[in-house]
């Protein structure tokens, strides 16, 4: 049996790897990938499956909705600065351009997760 929106398996071991790859991620439009860990929205900036104009929301926007270059953790996948948009290396320290804080790729924005009971 696969599901009807993205065509994935439902069987026992399929779903049960997709609830180990959740997250608390959202992309507004893309309902499909609700609840996405940071490594698969890095995945997705890397794949082209996530530009800077989309919007998402997580624990590094408050529960908000805002736009993925204004996520710092993103915005440096992206390849520039949260903050003033100048150009910045993925693992490199505060912005040269601004001084805003640097968050390393792949630090994870995961924090904040409210518990969810099975």
């Amino acid at each position: 049996m696969r599901c009807g929106v993205c065509r994935g398996r439902l069987d026992v071991a399929s779903v049960e790897a997709s609830r180990a790859d959740m997250g608390p991620w959202t992309i507004a439009d893309r309902p499909e990938l609700a609840g996405a860990a940071m490594a698969t929205m890095l995945a997705l900036v890397g794949r082209g499956g996530l530009e800077p104009e989309s919007i998402v929301r997580g624990p590094g926007t408050a529960w908000c909705w805002r736009y993925a270059a204004d996520v710092p953790e993103l915005a440096r996948a992206f390849g520039f600065c949260h903050a003033c948009r100048a150009a910045v290396e993925p693992g490199a320290g505060a912005c040269v351009a601004c001084g805003a804080a640097g968050v390393s790729v792949g630090a994870g924005l995961e924090r904040g997760v409210p518990a969810v009971a099975d």
